[in-house]
């Protein structure tokens, strides 16, 4: 099978091998890449990739290619430092992995990737781009600092999506996208907005497959080290688990959910917001919204926050979690449980708040027990509906601000007894027992 890069891939010597050699502890095999570090380990089905020291986008990228054109199930980096400008893969349905998160590390070298041609082509600019299919990446750490040929901001450092945003052909837009044990480090420029997006480009680019981005998404055991740290927007009720991960951000926003229509599971991570060069920076660590504006915001989304350890000592002002939807039928179920917060020394002093949820679209949101470090301010629902606040623990117990505020417009949501939380309830139909 020839490929538009000229690289011809072929399982010949699966079958053509002389029996002599089955016997041999190392099998190896051309795939049609550059033969001195490109390799089939035909025993067990892997494309091994080695370092050239300089630049190996080529290779890995020809390597993937392979894995695709002949049905490879595994590409795998040595216990070595990669150097790539960007990879485009599509339709992969393996594993591209390295050793370890410590022994394998790709480094995206600085100014070397056209982002404003990936913006021309109506594309949003990665250094790690999946496009549908079943790509699982795991054991490697990915450093970036400035990789950007026109020193501007890349989109994303991993991103998986689906069709082009000028396709207008929808259907079988899926991804089942894996992150498992990887670390992704933003070096100081600041130059990356997302580590890791989850996210169709027509939604802002064009005007292609908007709302049948679907499958699932797993980050499993990772870290990231960066401003901000994953973009979330599937659609058509699609799965996104994020779990037993650590992040930590000097901007605060960890996990952004924008426009989605999915079942997102938060469980057993640490957050972590570390102070930036800006004293007392505003942040959100978890922020859920559905655009007004945007007409094709899917009805429904549902979010599950539970047992999650958020630590912002270093922090003077912001908010853990914000959920928005003001727009009545674009909905947003929010289900925050058993999460545990730290804070400062002072945290009377603090202008925090732990779950901000507004809009009409915001309701039957349950906040329950939560242990949250007798911060300043604990609580606050504004217009919304049918929350349920009960069996929380280490509110400030303060008049100014409440430890609870149910704003205007809010109604029908209950506040439990036993909570030692002061209470300002400015709606209608709310119940405060």
């Amino acid at each position: 099978m020839l490929l538009k890069n000229g690289y011809e891939f072929t399982l010949k010597a699966i079958t053509a091998i002389p029996l002599f050699f089955i016997c041999s502890t190392v099998l190896a095999d051309s795939v049609g890449c550059d033969d001195a570090y490109v390799q089939l380990d035909t025993a067990v089905l892997v494309i091994n990739v080695e370092p050239t020291g300089v630049d190996d986008t080529d290779n890995i990228q020809c390597a993937l290619d392979a894995a695709i054109a002949t049905n490879i199930p595994t590409v795998r980096l040595g216990k070595h430092t990669y150097n790539i400008s960007n990879l485009l893969v599509e339709n992969f349905k393996g594993t591209f992995e390295g050793a370890s998160i410590s022994s394998t590390t790709i480094q995206v070298i600085d100014r070397s990737v056209d982002c404003a041609a990936f913006v021309f082509s109506n594309t949003y600019s990665s250094a790690i781009k999946f496009s549908n299919g079943e790509p699982r990446i795991r054991y490697m750490t990915i450093l970036a600092d400035d990789p950007c040929v026109d020193s501007e901001f890349i989109f994303s450092l991993l991103m998986f999506t689906g069709r082009p945003a000028t396709n207008t052909v929808c259907g079988n837009d899926v991804i089942f996208g894996v992150v498992d044990r990887i670390k992704l480090v933003e070096l100081a420029t600041d130059r990356v907005t997302r580590p890791i997006a989850v996210f169709t480009d027509s939604l802002v680019l064009g005007d292609g497959c908007i709302n049948n981005l679907l499958g699932t998404f797993k980050l499993n055991r990772s870290e990231i080290i960066a401003r901000r740290g994953i973009l979330l927007g599937m659609k058509s009720g699609a799965q996104v688990d994020i779990n037993f991960n650590k992040f930590s951000m000097r901007n605060g926003l960890a996990v952004e959910i924008v426009d989605a229509n999915q079942s997102t599971t938060i469980f057993s991570n640490e957050f972590k917001f570390v102070k930036d060069k800006l004293d007392g920076i505003a942040f959100s660590l978890i922020s859920v919204t559905a655009r007004t504006e945007n007409a094709m915001t899917p009805a429904f989304n549902r979010v599950v926050i539970h047992k999650n350890k958020f630590d912002v000592s270093e922090a003077l002002r912001g908010e853990i979690i914000r959920v928005r939807s003001d727009y009545l039928p674009k909905k947003i179920t929010t289900l925050i449980t058993d999460n545990t917060l730290l804070v400062g020394a002072e945290p009377e002093g603090l202008d925090l708040l732990f779950v901000h949820a507004s809009g009409k679209g915001v309701s039957k949101g349950l906040v329950s027990g939560n242990a949250l470090g007798e911060i300043r301010a604990g609580i606050r629902l504004e217009g919304s509906v049918g929350w349920t606040i009960v069996e929380n623990s280490g509110f400030a117990n303060t008049s100014s601000p409440p430890d609870i505020e149910l704003g205007v417009a809010t109604s029908a949501c209950i506040v439990g007894p036993g909570q030692n939380a002061t209470v300002d309830d400015f709606g209608a139909g709310n119940f405060i027992l």
